[in-house]
C-alpha cells in the first residue's frame, strides 16, 4: 500500500533539509529527525536542522495529520463523511501509536556520493493486534447492511457508527502495542543544489512504511 501521496510527502521533508551544517553528523540527524517526526521530541532536530520548536511540532502534527489520511483509505473511511471530532479522534490514536515508535540509528559511513546511516526499525503491531476484530466487525457491518438492519437512518448516521466502532476497536489495542521482527534499513544522505546535507523523499519513506505494520 502506497503510504504516502508524494506531494504531501515532498512537502514535509523540505523541512528536513539540513542548512549551515559544520560537522554533519548524519547519524544523529537521522535520529534526530525520526524523534521529532515520531516521538514529537525537537530538541535535536532545532539544532541540527536551525529551525524552531513550533516549526518542528508543525512537522510532526503534519505528519499525524497524513497518517489520518492513510487510515481513512485503509479503514474505508469516506473522508467527507469523517466530522471534526472522528478526526480528532483518528490523530489522537496515531500520536498515542508514534510513542510507541521504535527504532535503531547506527553510525554514519561516509562516500564518495554521500553518506549512508543503517537505521533497524521495529513495526508497531497495532493492526495486527486488532485485526482479526476489524475483519469480524466488518464482516459483520456488510451483513447487517444487506439484511437491511440499518433501514432509517440516514447514510451520515451509518457512516458515523461505522467510523466509530472501528476506531474503539483499534484504540482498545494502543496500550498493548509490540512489534513485528525488526526491518534493517539503508538510508542515503545527499547534498541538495544549495549544499545543504538531507534525506531525499524515497529515503524517509522507506523508514515510514516500517514504523507502523499494516
Amino acid at each position: 500500500m502506497k503510504r504516502r501521496m508524494a506531494a504531501l510527502l515532498l512537502c514535509l521533508l523540505l523541512v528536513f533539509a539540513c542548512t549551515g551544517c559544520g560537522g554533519f553528523d548524519a547519524g544523529s540527524y537521522v535520529k534526530a529527525v525520526m524523534d521529532n517526526f515520531y516521538l514529537d521530541e525537537s530538541a535535536a532536530y532545532t539544532e541540527i536542522v536551525d529551525t524552531t520548536a513550533q516549526q518542528a511540532h508543525e512537522v510532526y502534527m503534519n505528519g499525524l495529520t497524513i497518517e489520518a489520511q492513510i487510515f481513512y483509505t485503509y479503514m474505508s473511511f469516506d473522508a467527507e463523511d469523517v466530522d471534526e471530532q472522528t478526526a480528532q479522534r483518528v490523530v489522537d490514536l496515531y500520536s498515542r501509536a508514534y510513542k510507541h515508535a521504535k527504532y535503531d540509528v547506527g553510525q554514519a559511513q561516509k562516500g564518495k556520493d554521500g553518506y549512508t546511516v543503517a537505521v533497524r526499525v521495529y513495526p508497531i503491531d497495532l493492526f495486527d493486534q486488532a485485526m482479526d476484530e476489524l475483519n469480524a466487525y466488518v464482516s459483520g457491518f456488510h451483513e447487517a447492511l444487506a439484511n437491511g438492519d440499518y433501514t432509517g437512518k440516514s447514510e451520515e448516521e451509518i457512516s458515523a457508527e461505522y467510523q466509530n466502532q472501528v476506531l474503539s476497536i483499534v484504540e482498545a489495542h494502543v496500550d498493548t502495542i509490540g512489534y513485528r521482527d525488526p526491518v534493517e534499513l539503508t538510508v542515503q544522505l545527499k547534498k541538495d543544489a544549495n549544499g545543504a546535507w538531507g534525506m531525499g523523499d524515497e529515503a524517509f519513506q522507506s523508514i515510514d512504511e516500517q514504523i507502523i505494520g499494516y
